[in-house]
């Protein structure tokens, strides 16, 4: 499961030339996303691995609580806008790899209960196994 930004969110040959790095986000220069690494990899495997990525979505009416509770605060969007638009550029780039995904709604409750049973922070490696615990339980 992915939750925060894992590379540029422009497109190449879109907001940038083909075959040129992104200017606006020199970070990624040169690195392959972990988007493009799992893609490389489920392609170029032997067997046919049925992985389909679990995304942790949270309500808009949660997100100043859920902001409060998270150990990683410092690294997500201050509004579940600005959030929201990093999910739709995600959605945006697995659709066009054809990379299957499913969205998984979490509930601050759930987060904070679910983290005080397992003894770990609220933080996106948190977040990100609940939610695929919740697709395999489903």
């Amino acid at each position: 499961m992915l939750e925060e930004v894992n590379g540029c969110p422009h497109q190449e040959g879109i907001d940038y030339p083909k075959g040129e790095f992104c200017p606006k986000c020199p970070f990624w220069a040169g690195r392959e996303r972990p988007i493009e690494q799992s893609a490389d990899f489920l392609a170029a495997s032997k067997h046919k691995i049925n992985l389909i990525p679990a995304i942790a979505t949270y309500k808009p009416e949660q997100w100043e609580t859920f902001l409060v509770s998270a150990a990683d605060r410092d690294t997500l969007e201050a509004t579940w806008q600005q959030w929201n638009t990093s999910l739709q550029k995600l959605i945006a780039e697995f659709e066009a790899k054809n990379i299957d995904y499913v969205l998984v709604e979490l509930d601050v409750d759930e987060i904070n209960d679910f983290c005080r049973r397992e003894g770990i922070p609220n933080n996106g490696q948190a977040r990100s196994r609940l939610a695929a615990l919740k697709v395999r339980d489903s």
